[in-house]
């Protein structure tokens, strides 16, 4: 293993042990596709009102009416608000960004909400609206998706995103919550503590959003679930979590269950992790997040595609992470029926601290605006479209080096782990819901 091997924010939870690290050579062997990030939309639209910006949501082919009846508090609400740029939109399959677009007589560059609206909600499991179709169209487009087992968690999700709209605003500003664990040996989560998680903490603080917060070794279990119990409106957990080869039992349900304080680190506990050092889905309680937002910066945190984009063989015999794509059970269990959550933002697939450090400079500013925009009860979409702009930033830097044959080795690595790094950010839940505010957005 060189020196620019990759190491990312996960456990392997039957051996205890980190991730394999992705070799630097993996660099020097995959070339994906890039994608240029204009301004959102064109000028004039508000971004923050969906009569401006307009919302839609995007079915399946053939999908169940069952799925509309469920979902039909949140779009009535949204039909009211968007007018007539409300859209009910179709997803037929092997469609790319391109055909979905030119189907809707939408031209490239920044969105013109008389064709398609801004706010765009995908309804449908990975397996069946690709994660590749929603990475893409969240480059021009604010994004989420909501994907669930039973009808009645869609329902009830459905229910509470509209009443969250219609209920008065709080007199007090929301509360928040920041939980990052840090074990010993361990770098990557040792970076993460003192990179993000304290300076995040500070900010929140001076906003008067009554941080709690845990860090590093105070960062256990009973910790964690004390603080959900306490029903913050915004969480942050930052850190390892634990991922399952995909024929282990456990790995639907636990795939992504966020690690503790308790795992002593790498070196002390070269072994199967227990359950009782992580929070899955089936630890949460009842009504977990109620009205709340949860950011979970950590691999799998957000779902687990079909295969792995940073295996180090070639792209065409990628290694299969799952037979059928998914969404995290624990994302599902806090959106629904027995949780209380809007939405969740995490990652799809691994996640690595070049979201916080990179080529030795800080890139915390990024969670920091998206942090103080919920707070400020700005639409989700509007609020993390600061991610994307990172991540349009790093693949027009990617794009360059490609056409520029004097390019440093390491600085190919840097930029191909940093593009795959930003672009595997999901949202899900409505783009378009929203904390209530204090004070109203402007």
């Amino acid at each position: 293993m060189g020196d620019d091997s990759i190491h990312s924010l996960g456990v392997d939870a039957t051996t205890g042990r980190p991730l394999d690290p992705i070799p630097g050579e993996v660099a020097r062997r995959q070339v994906d596709r890039i994608w240029r990030r204009p301004r959102p939309v064109r000028y004039g639209v508000a971004t923050g009102d969906l009569a401006s910006a307009g919302w839609g949501v995007v079915f399946t082919e053939g999908v169940d009416a069952s799925v509309r009846d469920a979902l039909g508090p949140l779009l009535a609400l949204r039909r009211r608000q968007a007018g007539d740029r409300y859209r009910e939109l179709i997803y037929r399959t092997g469609d790319g960004t391109i055909e979905f677009r030119g189907r809707l007589r939408a031209g490239l560059g920044r969105v013109d909400p008389r064709q398609v609206p801004w706010y765009l909600l995908l309804v449908g499991s990975p397996a069946e609206l690709p994660h590749g179709f929603e990475h893409d169209l969240d480059v021009p487009h604010a994004v989420g998706r909501l994907a669930f087992d039973d009808a009645d968690d869609l329902a009830a999700y459905a229910r509470r995103a509209a009443h969250a709209e219609t209920r008065p605003a709080p007199r007090t500003p929301p509360r928040s919550a920041v939980f990052a664990p840090s074990h010993p040996d361990d770098a990557q989560t040792l970076a993460c503590a003192e990179h993000l998680a304290r300076p995040l903490a500070e900010l929140l603080a001076s906003r008067a959003a009554s941080p709690t917060v845990r860090i590093g070794e105070e960062a256990t279990r009973g910790r964690l679930l004390e603080l959900i119990d306490e029903r913050p409106d915004l969480l942050v957990a930052i850190g390892h979590t634990v991922v399952f080869p995909p024929d282990h039992r456990h790995h639907r349900e636990r795939q992504g269950a966020l690690l503790c304080a308790d795992w002593p680190g790498p070196a002390r506990w070269p072994r199967a992790i227990p359950a009782a050092q992580t929070v899955a889905a089936a630890d949460l309680p009842p009504g977990a997040l109620d009205g709340g937002v949860a950011v979970l910066f950590g691999c799998h945190t957000a779902g687990t595609p079909r295969f792995d984009r940073f295996d180090g063989t070639d792209p065409g015999d990628a290694r299969e992470l799952t037979p059928r794509p998914f969404v995290s059970a624990l994302a599902q269990r806090l959106l629904g029926r027995r949780g209380g959550a809007l939405a969740v933002f995490g990652h799809v697939g691994r996640a690595f601290v070049t979201s916080i450090v990179w080529r030795g400079a800080l890139q915390t500013q990024t969670f920091e605006d998206a942090l103080q925009a919920i707070l400020d009860g700005r639409r989700l979409g509007e609020a993390l479209d600061g991610f994307g702009q990172r991540f349009a930033d790093v693949a027009v830097a990617w794009t360059r080096s490609q056409m520029e044959p004097a390019a440093h080795e390491v600085d190919l690595l840097d930029l191909w782990m940093a593009f795959h790094d930003a672009r595997s950010w999901s949202l899900i839940g409505d783009p378009a819901v929203r904390l209530p505010a204090a004070e109203p957005p402007s």
